[in-house]
């Protein structure tokens, strides 16, 4: 008890957080191209108290790296937001045009044409700021995506072919 512990383990935590990364974002984009989107999280009673009623609302289990807002306007080209932070924010067109709804044996809803064919004004929603990238660097503080937690599930696994060595180990349900 006194002698202390040593652990050794082959898993690189640098390579583990890449891994973790790009099963998750890979799930997300399989999940918005394969099955569409499920809805809203919640709906609000009225736009009065906005902050209040989402902090009574859970995040659902899976999306706690978002943040819940509320859809407050909608525009032709884009959802106008209340986030639970305090923060007001848009979310393009650009990131609701894949939102199609997901419908019974894997088929989709009809293309959608503007932001009201998916969201209504009182949806509660999680988003998640629109990440700055090498194409998109001039993105403002604002502007957000709409998430779902993606209903399907992965592992990813990552070995040394010659050794055997687990460099990596990620699964998300």
């Amino acid at each position: 008890m006194e002698g202390g512990l040593a652990v050794k383990t082959s898993l690189d935590p640098k390579l583990q957080n890449i891994a973790t990364r790009a099963l998750r974002e890979g799930l997300i984009e399989f999940d918005r191209r394969e099955r569409g989107w499920r809805g809203a999280v919640a709906r609000l009673t009225s736009l009065q108290n906005w902050q209040t009623q989402l902090e009574k609302i859970a995040m659902p289990a899976g999306g706690e790296a978002w943040k819940l807002a509320a859809v407050i306007g909608l525009k032709d080209n884009q959802a106008e937001l209340a986030v639970i932070d305090g923060k007001r924010g848009t979310i393009p067109w650009s990131e609701i045009k894949w939102a199609r709804r997901e419908l019974a044996n894997d088929e989709f809803g009809p293309a959608i044409k503007k932001p009201a064919d998916v969201l209504a004004v009182g949806d509660v929603i999680m988003v998640e700021q629109v990440k700055i990238t090498r194409k998109a660097r001039n993105i403002p503080p604002e502007l957000y995506t709409l998430r779902q937690v993606p209903a399907v599930q992965g592992a990813l696994v990552a070995l040394d072919p010659h050794t055997g060595r687990v460099f990596c180990y990620e699964r998300r349900l």
